[in-house]
């Protein structure tokens, strides 16, 4: 992975809606969350007695969707299916140590699919809609080398494989007019025997923004603005591919993925010392050139049997293989001194990663499901970098440096059905890795990590369930913190260190889910965190800033989600509304241990999607909102807040010609308007207040038509 992919601060993009979504980083004000709480009463008195007489989706309890529940949404493929599952929170996988912690939450004909780098999602898009059968809810746990730790899982069920394919192509128009392709085909059929899937996808995502970026001193009196223009554009092209078979009496999987990617930006802005933009020449202009590229591979074997007494033996093999490019060339221009001034950042990173993973569980309807299971990983990451100002190499803290970590781990888990109502689903794993740091910085350390779990399951009625779950989780270390690194848009540079260690949880959780009708779903979670060895910016020992273990904090908070049937409103209509709110609190070092929030750990988030499915017209449509949101992250000697306004999207889809699914979608359909901020203090945020840089951002509206079809 790049320096580019791996800057903690690439999520907060303005353009990108989906990761700011993800990570849980929006806020709202609270006359939001008020409206947003007497509209969920509202919805539910008027929505839930409806399904209580509605004939085929009258049984909340069931927890089987059969393949033509999904019809009225056109799926192209099973992962657009999990998507319209009514209540149902998709969850991709961490990125945790190996393998074993990064299980998602949807299996496939039972068994979590062979795959690390590609993630579940993209394992999910490779499977046609025409091959899913149907899909199950599985509640109160499944086996640990499965879906681990899950209270609810989603399983999906394939047809007996026939040839069949899908394919979709994108064009998308970004904010700057230009219009750019991206497509995907994929192809399932077998052959000799082997049920086989090819998918390749590649295109395009062009993206712009245009900014007014306003420099003060202390007291607010202007330094200078700048009128910055930056397009950006990702390009790939993936290759993935999985055959499975029977043989030795289990069965035996093999996937692969290869993906080549690259990403570039050309930033300009145009400054203008102690005023804002007007007619007259600006007074100096940045040139910033970022390119980011490289490829990445993938093969997984996966061997499964399950014997005459009901155990199941698994083992499992990956190899992952990437080489990625970073480069940034910065061309500073001053008009009024006649003289320029460049800055070239190059850093190259490799990495390898060999995981072999094996389980012997017992399966089937039995009360005591224990399992026991071995892993052994070894992961490898290769960093050299090159920084040059005016020609002049400059001197970087760990500029080139190799981290090897060599890591085991063995685990005991046992699902005990204690009653019909109560399932207990506890773990123990034990962990011993050694991490080794070589080239321009020398370290090595011994950790080991002991990680107990237990999840309760409580179905009160097939339509009710409670879980509470307490584990202890062990983060997975960004060996990039480990070398030098630079944030080109902001000039500065970051000290590698190679003393990392990985964060640590304790995980307190409770989350009861309520499906009171077929579409109609109440999930709320409320968690408790307790951490060790955060990871924030600091001073490290030998002055410079860079990523370092600052200490322990807490964060707690909820994650509410509504999927309300409208059809006594408006046949057909669906809301669904999501809510996060969390709080955090970490002892700054740097402030004197006075509290203050976790970095980049934003309180509130809303996300409220409406969809009118018609079918007789075979038509449907939809509006999204989110809401406005403040995130801020904290440096040595300075504050960063991220804030957006309200945002709107909307869609209009219809499969009724020529048996193609076409949509048409728009993004930020009220302008997205984003502040950038940095409040700058004089030798760390301990000291003075310096100086105040605002960025803002504007992104126009950005159209984009979607082809699907099968064939």
């Amino acid at each position: 992975m790049s320096q580019k992919k791996a800057n903690t601060q690439t999520c907060h993009n303005d353009a990108a809606t989906s990761c700011i979504f993800s990570a849980g980083v929006q806020t709202t004000k609270r006359n939001t969350l008020t409206a947003f709480a007497v509209g969920f009463m509202a919805v539910s008195a008027i929505s839930a007695p409806v399904y209580a007489f509605s004939g085929s989706d009258s049984n909340p309890e069931e927890n089987t969707y059969l393949a033509t529940f999904f019809d009225q949404y056109t799926p192209q493929n099973a992962m657009d299916m999990i998507l319209r599952l009514p209540g149902f929170r998709f969850e991709q996988g961490s990125n945790a140590r190996g393998f074993g912690g990064t299980a998602g939450n949807v299996l496939v004909d039972g068994a979590r699919p062979v795959s690390k780098s590609g993630g579940l999602q993209s394992a999910l898009r490779r499977i046609p809609a025409a091959q899913v059968d149907r899909i199950e809810i599985i509640r109160g746990g499944v086996s640990a080398s499965e879906a681990a730790g899950h209270a609810i899982v989603a399983n999906i069920i394939r047809k007996k494989t026939t040839a069949s394919g899908t394919w979709e192509l994108f064009l998308r128009r970004a904010s700057d007019g230009s219009v750019r392709p991206a497509g995907k085909v994929s192809l399932t059929s077998n052959l000799s025997g082997w049920d086989t899937n090819l998918t390749v996808r590649s295109g395009f995502d062009p993206s712009n923004r245009s900014a007014i970026i306003v420099e003060r001193d202390a007291v607010g009196d202007l330094l200078r603005t700048d009128s910055e223009l930056f397009p950006d554009q990702n390009k790939w092209f993936i290759v993935s591919g999985e055959g499975a078979r029977a043989v030795a009496g289990g069965k035996l999987t093999l996937n692969s993925r290869f993906e080549t990617t690259s990403y570039k930006a050309e930033t300009t802005r145009l400054g203008f010392e102690g005023r804002f933009p007007d007619d007259s020449p600006h007074n100096n202009q940045l040139n910033l050139d970022e390119k980011d590229s490289g490829f990445a591979a993938e093969f997984g074997i996966d061997w499964a049997k399950t014997y005459r007494n009901g155990w199941k033996w698994h083992a499992i093999g990956l190899a992952i293989a990437s080489d990625y490019t970073y480069e940034s060339n910065s061309l500073f221009s001053d008009f009024d001194a006649n003289s320029q001034s460049e800055d070239i950042f190059i850093q190259a990173t490799d990495q390898t990663e060999f995981i072999l993973r094996s389980t012997y569980g017992k399966t089937g309807g039995t009360k005591l499901k224990p399992e026991f299971g071995v892993e052994v990983a070894n992961n490898k990451v290769g960093t050299d970098t090159s920084f040059t100002v005016g020609g002049d190499t400059v001197s970087l803290d760990a500029a080139s440096v190799i981290v090897e970590e060599l890591r085991g781990e063995a685990f005991a888990s046992l699902i005990y059905q204690a009653s019909p109502k109560l399932t207990l689903n506890t773990g123990l794993t034990g962990e011993i890795s050694r991490i080794k740091v070589s080239g321009d910085a020398t370290a090595s350390q011994t950790l080991k990590f002991i990680k107990p779990s237990l999840t309760a399951t409580y179905r009160f009625s097939p339509s009710l369930q409670l879980a509470i779950e307490a584990e202890r989780i062990v983060g997975q270390l960004s060996f990039n913190n480990f070398s030098a690194s630079t944030e080109a848009q902001d000039n500065r540079q970051n000290a590698g260190n190679p003393n990392l260690r990985p964060e640590t949880k304790r995980v307190l959780s409770a989350t009861i889910d309520w499906k009171f009708s077929k579409r109609g779903t109440v999930n709320v979670k409320v968690f408790h965190e307790w951490r060790r060895d955060e990871l924030e910016h600091i001073i490290l020992p030998s002055g410079s800033q860079g990523t370092g273990n600052a200490g322990n904090a807490r964060a707690w908070g909820f994650d509410a989600k509504a999927t309300l049937p409208l059809d006594r409103l408006l046949k057909g209509g669906l809301l669904e509304a999501r809510y996060i709110y969390k709080r955090s609190s970490f002892k700054d070092p740097i402030i004197g241990g006075n509290t203050r929030a976790l970095n980049w750990y934003a309180p509130k988030f809303l996300k409220i999607d409406f969809r009118h499915d018609i079918p007789k017209a075979n038509v449907s449509w939809g509006l999204s909102y989110q809401s406005s949101f403040t995130d801020t992250g904290f440096l040595v000697n300075e504050i960063q807040t991220f804030e957006a306004n309200n945002r709107y999207e909307a869609f209009i889809e219809t499969a009724r010609f020529f048996g193609v699914k076409m949509t048409f979608r728009v993004f930020n359909l009220n302008t997205g308007e984003f502040t950038r901020s940095r409040f700058i203090f004089d030798g760390d945020r301990g000291g003075a207040f310096n100086s105040s840089i605002v960025a803002n951002r504007l992104r126009k509206p950005v159209f984009r038509l979607e082809l699907a079809g099968t064939f």
